[in-house]
């Protein structure tokens, strides 16, 4: 979070107390240390900033002035704020004008959005509250798969890789599904 703070206020870094002495300064050669300045006998991590040429983040609903509504689990807005282009995949895009309606969630700004694009489940296989659960049979798929490289290629292959669009992806789900139900 506080990468992209950083982000958003276009400095180069930024402070965080909380990673002294974690393992992410061992890890994490970019993470860096200094005296406090207004109390030198102090330490202070520092964090570099984080600001992404393009952010994908996907919401509830979307209006046609760019505004999103998110479950606020992820900062979107902070991507959002951060991001040179920000584009937004919602269940469904509305003609009502979202900043201006009550809503459950949090509402990521227009300003901060370059392009909403209506892509039904395309939270998938993770849940979007309100429209679907976690495919959890399929997350369990995709960890064996990522166990290791080869299975992991062919995961990236079958479903990735190997499909044009969002559709295609969801029918090699479901037909995965039927194979495995209907048995060898």
């Amino acid at each position: 979070m506080n990468a992209l703070q950083a982000g958003v206020m276009n400095v180069p870094f930024a402070p965080v107390r909380g990673l002294l002495h974690t393992d992410y300064m061992k890890v994490r050669p970019d993470f860096r240390t200094m005296a406090n300045p207004y109390d030198p006998s102090e330490e202070i991590a520092l964090v570099p900033a984080i600001a992404p040429d393009v952010a994908v983040f996907h919401g509830f609903r979307g209006d046609r002035a760019g505004n999103v509504v998110t479950s606020g689990a992820l900062d979107a807005k902070l991507i959002a704020q951060a991001s040179r282009v920000t584009i937004a995949t919602v269940e469904e895009v509305v003609d009502a004008d979202l900043a201006r309606e009550p809503h459950t969630g949090a509402l990521v700004s227009g300003i901060h959005v370059t392009a909403v694009v209506e892509v039904p489940r395309g939270a998938h296989p993770t849940a979007c509250a309100g429209y679907y659960a976690d495919d959890v049979e399929h997350i369990r798929e995709y960890l064996r798969a990522a166990a290791a490289d080869e299975t992991f290629r062919a995961y990236l292959a079958r479903y990735v890789l190997g499909t044009r669009d969002h559709a295609e992806y969801l029918a090699r789900v479901a037909e995965g599904r039927v194979a495995v139900a209907s048995g060898p």
